[in-house]
């Protein structure tokens, strides 16, 4: 998750360029954006109390994003239900409820190479 930070500041700063923001408010959505050390439940704090609807709605989405990763699909969909934007709140749902996460796959696979290299030993 730490790779998409950089993305969403991009995305914040162009965000100053085209929209009057108070000075120094970019940098504290941004802090409030850092994935580093913020748990799902941290995250969904912050959603709560933020007033921003917009930092509100990233910090959901980003929550979500997690419980996905962690396999916990009550959660994820929980959580989906609070984003407004049909286009970011469809897709969670739909892996949600269709299948496995990235992470379950990537180490379905690593334990299923790992046990064929094991096996070729």
């Amino acid at each position: 998750m730490p790779d998409k930070v950089p993305p969403l500041r991009e995305k914040l700063r162009l965000l100053e360029k085209n929209l009057p923001l108070e000075e120094g408010k970019l940098e504290a959505m941004a802090s409030w954006l850092s994935p580093s050390g913020s748990s799902v439940d941290q995250l969904v704090e912050k959603a709560k109390k933020t007033t921003d609807p917009r930092l509100q709605q990233e910090l959901y989405l980003q929550a979500a994003h997690q419980a996905s990763e962690k396999g916990d699909t009550e959660l994820t969909l929980s959580l989906a239900e609070k984003i407004d934007e049909p286009q970011a709140r469809q897709p969670l749902q739909t892996q949600a409820q269709d299948g496995p996460t990235g992470d379950d796959l990537r180490s379905a696979f690593e334990s299923r190479s790992s046990a064929l290299k094991h096996s070729s030993n």
